[in-house]
């Protein structure tokens, strides 16, 4: 029945899952391997390296203003972040989810650093004052962005693995691609400038596996896809906004910074 199952839902497309039309019960793995296959094709989808402020990154077309002011305004996501997990380790329900949410959260501090001091390593190479930027008031949509990731990931275990996910799942791509520009086409080559990056570019190959092993687990307990779905397009829509935030901020023209 799993085969059968599975052979005919291939035939169907699945993007359906964002609408609530969901495949049946009893086909358990058909249901989990389809939801998380159409989870990574709309992440990819919506990759944040597709937004306009990072296709200007690419092209090596920032002033180094517009980096400082980037590294200002991010920083109010990179401070909570530890907070989301915190989060969503209370919802968690299975020792396998808790004890993957617990090592993330233990990398956080540790792994060299706090992150939050390593990503204001990277700001004051910018030229912004570390302490002016831990004290600045977030933006709107700055602010809306943190408000989303702390609703979802305090909201139930699938929603908080789901915003995780999401954003963790691109950063390894995203932290490799921001290193390459920073040396290639900002000169900001240090070691130190370069740590947050360099740790988010290959620490999050595990976090996003333990995540999408976590989220196998909860839809083979019955969690529902459409709700993954859902909880994916909110993250990925905040992920997005936070961007459009640092673009109103640092004077980046959205329409014109497509190709």
């Amino acid at each position: 029945m799993e085969l059968g199952c599975l052979a005919r839902a291939r035939e169907r497309n699945f993007l359906d899952l964002r609408s609530g039309k969901e495949p049946p019960k009893h086909c358990t793995f058909m249901r989990t391997e389809e939801t998380l296959r159409v989870l990574d094709d709309l992440i990819r989808e919506r990759s944040i390296l597709q937004h306009p402020f990072y296709r200007v990154w690419k092209r090596g077309e920032l002033i180094r203003d517009q980096l400082a002011t980037y590294s200002r305004v991010y920083y109010p996501h990179v401070a909570a972040f530890p907070t989301y997990l915190e989060n969503a380790i209370q919802c968690a329900v299975d020792f396998s989810t808790k004890r993957a949410l617990e090592d993330n959260f233990v990398d956080e501090p540790t792994n060299p650093a706090p992150d939050p001091e390593l990503w204001l390593d990277f700001a004051t190479a910018t030229g912004q004052d570390r302490n002016k930027v831990k004290r600045a008031k977030p933006l709107a949509k700055v602010a809306n962005t943190t408000s989303t990731f702390d609703r979802l990931t305090s909201q139930g275990i699938a929603s908080g693995l789901t915003a995780l996910y999401a954003y963790e799942s691109q950063q390894p791509e995203v932290a490799g691609e921001k290193m390459r520009g920073l040396r290639e086409s900002y000169n900001i080559k240090s070691p130190e400038a370069l740590s947050y990056f360099a740790v988010h570019a290959t620490a999050d190959l595990e976090h996003r596996a333990s995540e999408r092993a976590a989220l196998a687990r909860c839809l083979d307990a019955g969690t529902s896809p459409a709700a993954v779905m859902n909880a994916a397009e909110e993250a990925l829509d905040a992920y997005w906004n936070l961007l459009d935030g640092v673009c109103e901020e640092a004077g980046v023209q959205l329409s014109e910074a497509l190709p």
